[in-house]
């Protein structure tokens, strides 16, 4: 049958794509050097008037006058929108109640990490 990369057949890769079978150990990644790459991608093709637009959104709401920013960050990565999120909340004059959830553990464990390094 048809074979993809490292002599795997198509149907054991999918098998294993799917949760069939095991992954094999050859394809695990970093997942912390693999979100560090595309948040870099991410940040250069970050498109401003988006921001603009959350920030023309959450004026009404009278943050700053006592009210934080609350930001439910899902999927939350290595906090990438953290720094945009605290930016935003600067810019309102308001404060910052940010939660991030992400159910990659050594993400999180790196968040640790690098908060605690700040």
């Amino acid at each position: 049958g048809m074979r993809v990369g490292g002599g795997v057949t198509v149907q054991h890769a999918v098998s294993a794509l799917l949760g069939v079978i095991p992954m094999p150990e050859e394809w695990s990644f970093d997942a912390v050097k693999y979100i560090k790459a595309k948040n870099a991608v991410d940040k250069e093709s970050f498109c401003p008037m988006v921001v603009d637009t959350l920030k023309a959104n959450l004026g009404p709401l009278g943050l700053g006058t006592g009210r934080p920013l609350r930001v439910a960050d899902v999927g939350a990565g290595l906090l990438s929108m953290l720094e945009v999120a605290a930016g935003l909340a600067r810019e309102l004059g308001a404060g910052l109640e940010y939660t991030a959830l992400e159910t990659e553990h050594v993400l999180m464990e790196e968040n640790r990490r690098a908060l605690i390094e700040r």
